[in-house]
């Protein structure tokens, strides 16, 4: 198994909101299964953001991600691998 497989598993399993016990997974489950399309809409199908608010810049990043990489997939030329650094 090559290191980036790894690093992107370990990246679904931690925290991005500590209040709810979020993790990217959540978050990403909640845009691709669920439709979310807002900050607005994660915070409502996942009750992401709604504790102490201090993930809000994590989610919205993370939020952002997940859209280019759909737009790249559904264009053809997603590249691997895309990271909030």
């Amino acid at each position: 198994m090559n290191s980036d497989n790894v690093n992107s598993r370990r990246r679904r399993r931690e925290l991005v909101c500590f209040c709810c016990g979020l993790t990217e997974a959540h978050i990403r489950a909640a845009v691709e299964n669920r439709k979310a399309r807002t900050l607005r809409d994660v915070a409502f199908m996942t009750g992401a953001t709604t504790g102490c608010g201090g993930c809000e810049s994590d989610v919205e990043l993370l939020l952002a991600r997940i859209k280019l990489e759909q737009r790249d997939l559904n264009s053809g030329q997603l590249q691997l691998p895309l990271r909030l650094e």
